[in-house]
């Protein structure tokens, strides 16, 4: 495996220069790889998880409110309807 290394117009011909280079190459691409795997990702997963969470929590509160909203309608219609001063 004859390789050519060419920096800047000249031709690298020691064979450990181009071994150093080869693996540092080697090198860069592994914490390109590394970083993407072990950094990018878990915050993208972080990002989509509070985005759900979010959204569920905001359906909760919904939920909630609703019920709420309900219950107290109700109590207000039987309150008024029992200390009203209507009466037949």
């Amino acid at each position: 495996m004859n390789r050519r290394v060419v920096i800047n117009g000249k031709e690298i011909s020691n064979p450990v220069a181009i071994l150093a280079l080869q693996a540092g190459a080697l090198i860069v691409a592994a914490l390109v790889i590394a970083f993407v795997f072990f950094v990018i990702l878990p915050l993208v997963g972080l990002f989509i998880g509070s985005i759900f969470i979010a959204v569920i929590t905001f359906l909760v509160v919904i939920a909630v409110a609703v019920i709420i909203g309900i219950f107290s309608s109700v109590i207000s219609a039987y309150l008024s309807e029992l200390f009203g001063g209507n009466r037949h």
